[in-house]
């Protein structure tokens, strides 16, 4: 489960033949819920967001305010615990069991770490002389995933890798993007 949750939150046996991404059934001093965009349950089988609520539940992010109160509510089902927006596209399937199916937003996981590109692609249209910034994921789960920014406007390499490595992404690993061929005017 997401470090947002101290402990586990949910628990089921992994039978590696099956085909689906069932997290289980929530174990004590927690629960799950899917609710929809409005935080109310969807039937059993409806897909909506996956939601934690519990003793484990963190109270937010460090250092970010906005982001903590996009993901840690109150729990509009009663009691003063918070409730956890995971990101996670969900059902409740009729074994009881939770469902995972994907995410509702662009998070990815690479190389261990999760990585908002809308993040990656707001430090870089931060950089100077950057117009437009846009980010791919290309690759694989197996293969392994690894980021590719896109850059539109009148900068430099070494001043767009220097501008991503001292923003937001210089603690997360960022270096210097390889260099792009460029498109001749005359060609």
């Amino acid at each position: 489960m997401p470090t947002e949750v101290a402990g586990w939150t949910t628990l089921a046996r992994v039978d590696p033949e099956a085909p689906d991404t069932s997290v289980g059934r929530p174990l004590a001093n927690g629960s799950c819920r899917v609710l929809d965009a409005d935080l109310r349950s969807v039937p059993a089988g409806a897909v909506g967001q996956l939601c934690i609520t519990g003793a484990g539940v963190a109270v937010g992010y460090i250092e970010r305010a906005g982001l903590s109160a996009d993901r840690f509510r109150p729990d509009p089902f009663g009691g003063r615990r918070r409730l956890y927006l995971t990101g996670d596209r969900a059902r409740l399937r009729a074994d009881g069991r939770f469902e995972v199916l994907g995410r509702d937003d662009r998070q990815v996981k690479v190389r261990g770490h999760r990585i908002e590109p809308d993040e990656v692609e707001a430090v870089l249209g931060q950089a100077p002389g950057v117009c437009h910034a846009a980010v791919a994921v290309p690759g694989s789960e197996t293969a392994g995933l690894f980021l590719t920014g896109y850059c539109v406007g009148d900068v430099g390499e070494a001043e767009l890798a220097r501008g991503a490595a001292g923003g937001a992404a210089a603690g997360h690993g960022a270096g210097p993007l390889p260099a792009a061929p460029r498109a001749s005017a005359d060609a």
